[in-house]
């Protein structure tokens, strides 16, 4: 009705038919619809803020525990209020929304994430114990959210060795992949959770296995730098390989070690720890027997790629265990105009053939020096 037919029912006078007009613009929607409505959103609001009292008295107003918020807020948006709990962290509020108002412990958001997912990667380690529990179905256990990773993975990726142990022993699989073709394996040692990658391979995880990228474990744990974890992963290569396969292998020549396994690009762990310059992983991968003039689909070897990146330290090390200088990359170009063309003075310097032989007497006389050193420091 408009303004002018409401002056129209003033000017003559119709005061019940104002009433009743009245009546009807003021009237409140059904208590039931505003009444749901309100306590859905009073009972996410609750569970984001941990407030126990309030998500009770949300419940007992008619909130749908199973209501997945359609709110503007973005925090919220998607969720349900139990995985909003877990998200942030509320144990208690997790465990009610279980126990007392048997929440689904496996609902899912609008990108996948359950609230084991958000329990695993906060780490929160008694949430996840109690959602556990709640679930009886094992693939919900690897479940895979947007970002491609399970609960394991986020936990071997935190370092969480006892939400690791709770999801291996729920039945967590350990070969589910993510997008780059990694396993929870590759996500432990690329932050160098040592304690995370001894129990998986004592669980049986596979180490030969490769991500997209072409890189096993220990190419992974030697990219990043982290000197243990290569040594664990070089002792799991050796203790799962095939006695009798490896033993045909060397009567035809085609044995390779584990450390001159390759990548994509053909490179070792060597040629990442000289890029990056790793200088304890790559002395302990040459005191593994890898191959130090191995060259990669470029063609380059470790040499090259640090004197590259001008890593001097790495360069004086390769030298010191004879590296070929003068093998020649797919350009044609030696670990020397490599240093010039990238400006790397140091490493040229390193690497000039004047130089070469003099930097060699040098280390062996600061090695023997050291020795000579130490000799006199134990005889004090």
């Amino acid at each position: 009705m408009t303004e002018k037919q409401i002056d129209e029912l003033a000017r003559r006078g119709k005061l019940r038919r104002l009433h009743d007009l009245e009546s009807s613009i003021l009237k409140p929607p059904e208590n039931s619809h505003r009444f749901s409505l309100n306590a859905n959103d009073s009972l996410m609001k609750a569970c984001f803020d941990g407030n126990v009292a309030s998500v009770r008295k949300a419940c007992l107003r008619g909130a749908d525990i199973c209501h997945m918020s359609k709110c503007k807020n973005q925090l919220l948006r998607g969720h349900y209020p139990i995985t909003v709990a877990s998200q942030q962290g509320h144990e208690e509020v997790v465990k009610i929304l279980l126990e007392e108002y048997n929440a689904n412990a496996e609902a899912e958001t609008s990108d996948g994430w359950t609230a084991l997912l958000f329990a695993c990667k906060e780490g929160q380690e008694e949430t996840v114990k109690i959602l556990l529990d709640r679930i009886n179905n094992v693939n919900s256990v690897s479940h895979k959210n947007a970002c491609g990773k399970t609960p394991l993975m986020w936990a071997a990726w935190n370092g969480r060795l006892e939400i690791v142990e709770q999801l291996l022993r729920k039945g967590a699989s350990m070969e589910v992949k993510t997008r780059s073709g990694g396993t929870a394996l590759h996500l432990a040692v690329s932050r160098g959770h040592d304690h995370v990658l001894q129990l998986l391979l004592s669980r049986g995880a596979d180490i030969r296995h490769k991500n997209r990228s072409g890189q096993n474990v220990l190419i992974v744990a030697s990219e990043y730098g982290f000197q243990q974890s290569a040594k664990l992963a070089h002792q799991a290569f050796i203790k799962q390989e095939d006695p009798l396969e490896k033993s045909i292998q060397e009567s035809r020549g085609e044995y390779i070690l584990p450390v001159n396994l390759v990548d994509n690009d053909g490179n070792t762990g060597l040629h990442l720890a000289a890029r990056h310059g790793r200088h304890t992983v790559a002395k302990m991968l040459i005191n593994y027997g890898i191959d130090i003039n191995l060259r990669n689909y470029e063609g380059q070897t470790a040499l090259i790629i640090a004197a590259k990146h001008g890593h001097a330290n790495l360069i004086r090390y390769f030298l010191d265990c004879h590296a070929n200088v003068d093998i020649l990359c797919s350009r044609g170009w030696s670990a020397l105009m490599w240093a010039c063309a990238e400006k790397k003075i140091q490493a040229a310097r390193l690497l000039n053939p004047d130089n070469v032989e003099a930097s060699k007497r040098i280390a062996n006389l600061r090695r023997a020096r050291r020795e000579e050193n130490k000799d006199n420091f134990d005889q004090t």
